[in-house]
């Protein structure tokens, strides 16, 4: 394998497990896009790891590497909870507009990363074509991180965070073309993800949702003792969501 190519591969992979969530059985994601998805016209998707394949006991999800500019909140949700979670004091989730004011840097960072730099090199364009857009790619990062800097705390981002943050995405320039996601990441969201989908999912998708804690629940149960404490919170919990109304308003 030539430098060039193991070069690129190397990129490659460190932005896609910097995509990589792995994801407890109570947790899962909200996703908020720039447009519309789908035919709902909602702006959220909810995703779930992989349940039939485990790392380190845990569910991999991997955020689409074709769409830096879709911020990914990572959400607990409680598996033993007997009502739908109500108030808590918690702040709603929400996609702050910072969020899309980064989406330019993110997306131009990935094109920089994965076209430019790449069609430099296999294109023979020469040292100085390559050093250009390395130096393009490296002055839009100063650029993101100093608006960061400023935007810090709408988004919910402490200095201690944004410093590690900006310590990686100039250490590691694939890092940069995932931002928008590593701020949503890195802020603090608290409501809990059931409460969040119920508030901004439209039915079918949230009757999605409830299928998806539903199967993670009966794979808790499979591994609990019959009769145990924890058995019992999750067979009522279980029973909580198969009697969540379905899209056409009969229970589930």
């Amino acid at each position: 394998m030539s430098p060039e190519a193991l070069l690129a591969l190397m990129i490659v992979a460190f932005y896609l497990k910097d995509s990589l969530l792995l994801l407890r059985a109570d947790e899962a994601v909200l996703v908020h896009g720039l447009g519309r998805l789908g035919a709902s016209g909602c702006r959220w998707r909810a995703g779930f790891g992989a349940r039939g394949f485990k790392l380190g006991g845990r569910e991999p999800y991997l955020a689409n590497p074709f769409a830096p500019h879709a911020p990914v909140f990572r959400l607990h949700w409680a598996m033993q909870a007997t009502a739908a979670p109500g108030a808590t004091g918690q702040k709603p989730l929400a996609a702050a507009p910072q969020l899309a004011w980064l989406a330019p840097f993110a997306w131009l960072s990935w094109a920089l990363l994965f076209v430019a730099i790449p069609t430099t090199v296999l294109a023979h364009w020469g040292v100085t074509a390559t050093l250009a857009a390395v130096a393009l790619l490296y002055a839009n990062i100063a650029a993101a991180l100093v608006a960061l800097w400023f935007w810090r705390q709408p988004l919910g981002l402490a200095p201690r965070a944004f410093a590690l943050l900006a310590f990686e995405c100039l250490v590691c320039a694939p890092y940069a073309a995932n931002l928008v996601r590593r701020v949503a990441w890195a802020g603090t969201a608290g409501e809990d993800f059931t409460a969040a989908a119920a508030r901004l999912l439209p039915p079918p998708a949230l009757a999605e949702v409830h299928r998806e804690c539903l199967a993670r629940i009966d794979e808790q149960l499979e591994a609990e003792a019959e009769g145990s404490p924890v058995a019992l919170a999750l067979a009522r919990a279980r029973a909580r969501f198969m009697s969540a109304p379905r899209p056409d308003g009969d229970p589930a």
